[in-house]
């Protein structure tokens, strides 16, 4: 199995494990049924996407962050926020740890809102031991997986520095010196 397989297996392993935390199955689009410890459903929510970046840094180590997206949505006499549920999480290079996430009431998300990244745009620079990101992002009927190494377009500068600002403002809140470490970058 080599290095991008490895990685995209790790992304859905994430995937479950945070999906678990919140009580769903996984993070595809769609309607998820929330149940308790007893399996009585407790709440139904409607998930518009979700995408997570795996961040492997040369001689740091690799995390995670992750953001999911929840539309408005009624249930029973209750009805459901649109909101943003963000996260890191660490890798240890063999299991996720430390998951941490927070809800958001705002649904503005400039990982999406941004998708103008030119995919094909030459980069000539020289790109020596860095950082590569594997970025998965699920919406509707698409899932999309790809690995950017040392990105240096401008597009994907400012898509970089977003994930790294979402990891620096929750690291501080999952008291993990692990995630500390990692996101002071």
């Amino acid at each position: 199995m080599d290095f991008l397989e490895e990685s995209f297996q790790r992304m859905k392993i994430a995937e479950k494990l945070i999906a678990s935390k919140y009580g769903m199955s996984d993070l595809r689009s769609g309607g998820h049924v929330l149940r308790d410890e007893r399996e009585w459903r407790v709440n139904e929510k409607q998930i518009e996407y979700s995408w997570i970046v795996l961040i492997s840094q040369y001689f740091h180590g690799q995390a995670g962050v992750f953001t999911v997206k929840f539309n408005s949505n009624p249930f029973r006499s209750h009805q459901n926020p649109g909101e943003l549920l963000r996260g890191i999480f660490i890798y240890n290079g063999k299991n996720i740890n430390h998951i941490h996430g927070r809800f958001f009431n705002e649904t503005e998300d400039p990982i999406i809102s941004g998708l103008g990244y030119k995919l094909f745009e030459p980069d000539n620079s020289l790109t020596l031991d860095g950082v590569v990101y594997h970025f998965m992002a699920r919406a509707g009927n698409k899932e999309s997986f790809m690995q950017l190494t040392n990105p240096r377009s401008e597009s994907w500068r400012v898509w970089e520095e977003e994930v790294w600002r979402i990891g620096k403002e929750l690291a501080p809140g999952s008291g993990v010196k692990e995630m500390l470490v990692f996101f002071e970058k």
